[in-house]
């Protein structure tokens, strides 16, 4: 088991230059961080509730996501899998009121997000 989780990491969008330790987008390190490991046949994915939490504030308002968004974000990572005959499996992205980037106008995206995760089968 390898564990490639970056704390604050995004679907789509990279780390705000000032806070460089969430690092690039996973679709971009998808390559590096799953498809070049040996022996891998299995992938777990949860991303995606800081591509809802942090615009504005962490991140640029201009990087601001819609759930479509990371849905599609999140097929593309299944595309690849399935491309290299990995099973992907998604996680739910969980509740995060309380956070420090948390308005209640983002938890429908959360739920979006999850019920696709639930429903599609993808």
């Amino acid at each position: 088991m390898v564990n490639e989780g970056i704390a604050g990491n995004r679907v789509l969008h990279d780390a705000t230059p000032n806070v460089v330790r969430f690092g690039v987008n996973a679709l971009a390190r998808f390559d590096r961080d799953v498809l070049a490991q040996p022996g891998v046949k299995f992938v777990t994915v949860m991303e995606g509730i800081n591509d809802i939490g942090f615009p504005p504030g962490i991140a640029a308002a201009a990087e601001e996501v819609s759930a479509d968004d990371i849905i599609a974000g999140h097929r593309q990572l299944i595309e690849r899998a399935h491309e290299h005959g990995l099973k992907i499996f998604g996680a739910t992205l969980t509740p995060f009121e309380g956070a420090t980037y948390y308005l209640p106008e983002k938890e429908p995206k959360r739920k979006a997000v999850n019920d696709w995760i639930r429903t599609s089968k993808a």
